[in-house]
């Protein structure tokens, strides 16, 4: 292992029962000053890293016998002066008297060894993670399916079958993408109906003026007199103005849905309120 001086950058091999016989703090041969060893501490370093000695003969390097004495001279000074503001680290315990005990290892070196001697990971490991990777996909998968079946189907239109069978089972149609705000009237016709008396006929004309298909709307049809006040108002579902072939079932997600720029053709039955029915205004839900 090497240290290196942080006062004049000089490099030390030095040995583990050197680190602790000092606690770590050992003192420059070069320049004099002590300081930390395990700050610098490396396992190996780089021959272009190192610095050279002053007479260019070489890589800079004490002899472990010096770096022994420097040592040994730190670890005294330790014991008998007192702590200053020099980056000087005292021994954390003391032996008790008549005891002997052997050094504490510095917690650094303590980590770097017992990193060294890590026992391999369990060859489980990786067939583990990639069974909770496959699993936290499969339960985001399934969450985007029950909360947006209907962006599924307009990004993958091919998996709309399989959309519909899990929305039937699971119950999210009421999560069906709609818009009703991009469904716009284009245009109505209003008139007496020929076979049932006092009833109007209300020929209609809507469309879908959004990018993908959604299922069909509400319509409430609101009649109002020259001061716009209400006189009549009715509330149709696809059931009352859908065909009843295409009422195949009661389940959302087998109805058809209304395709994008696409023209629907409907008729529209309410009873006749009068001569003061003057407006007609046709609302989406």
């Amino acid at each position: 292992m090497y240290t290196e001086c942080p006062h004049c950058q000089t490099l030390f091999r030095i040995r583990a029962d050197q680190i602790r016989a000092a606690q770590g703090t050992v003192r420059c041969g070069r320049c004099q000053e002590p300081f930390d060893s395990l700050l610098t501490l490396c396992e190996a370093v780089a021959p272009s890293a190192a610095p050279h000695a002053p007479d260019g003969s070489g890589e800079y390097e004490h002899a472990p016998d010096d770096l022994d004495a420097l040592v040994a001279e730190t670890f005294e000074e330790q014991e008998s002066a007192p702590p200053s503001n020099a980056r000087v680290r005292p021994p954390s315990r003391r032996a008790a008297p008549g005891k002997a005990t052997a050094p504490e290892l510095p917690a650094r070196l303590r980590e770097m060894l017992a990193a060294a001697e890590a026992k391999p990971a369990s060859a489980w490991r990786p067939f583990g993670a990639a069974v909770s990777l496959l699993t936290l996909t499969l339960v985001l998968a399934l969450q985007v399916l029950y909360f947006r079946p209907g962006d599924v189907v307009a990004t993958a239109p091919l998996l709309t079958p399989w959309v519909h069978t899990f929305c039937g089972q699971v119950g999210c149609e009421s999560a069906l993408r709609r818009d009703p705000e991009r469904i716009a009237m284009l245009s109505h016709d209003v008139r007496s109906h020929p076979e049932v008396a006092g009833a109007l006929l209300i020929k209609a004309t809507f469309a879908n003026q959004a990018d993908f298909g959604q299922p069909f709307p509400d319509i409430a049809v609101t009649l109002s007199d020259l001061t716009d006040t209400v006189v009549a108002k009715r509330r149709f579902t696809p059931a009352d103005y859908l065909p009843a072939e295409m009422i195949v079932s009661t389940h959302p997600w087998e109805q058809p849905l209304v395709p994008p720029e696409t023209p629907v053709y409907i008729d529209l039955e309410v009873l006749d309120p009068g001569k003061q029915a003057l407006n007609y205004q046709f609302d989406f839900f």
